[in-house]
């Protein structure tokens, strides 16, 4: 069975189980568990070791950085020179 979830400012609001589901999907999609486990028991999450680490698993730096915001492992203003900006152009 296939779900589409499209997550904007409502995300979850309709089906809070299938984003649950669509969050986990993308989270052990981009960092495997258990590789994220090994990294979390080794790591003091420098901006080296957290390079290092997405280099590993061929994901930007600013991946892992989040995640660890995300997750309450560091605090939300560390680690943000890691994340690339993208602006959206304007239509023509």
């Amino acid at each position: 069975v296939r779900e589409v979830v499209i997550d904007d400012d409502g995300a979850g609001a309709g089906n809070p189980a299938a984003e649950s589901r669509a969050d986990a999907f993308a989270r052990d999609f981009l960092i495997p568990q258990q590789q994220w486990q090994r990294f979390l028991d080794t790591s003091a999450f420098s901006r080296e070791s957290v390079a290092h680490f997405a280099q590993e698993l061929g994901i930007a730096p600013g991946i892992v950085g989040g995640r660890l915001q995300y997750e309450g492992r560091i605090a939300h203003n560390l680690l943000n020179d890691l994340r690339q900006r993208y602006e959206w152009a304007e239509a023509a």
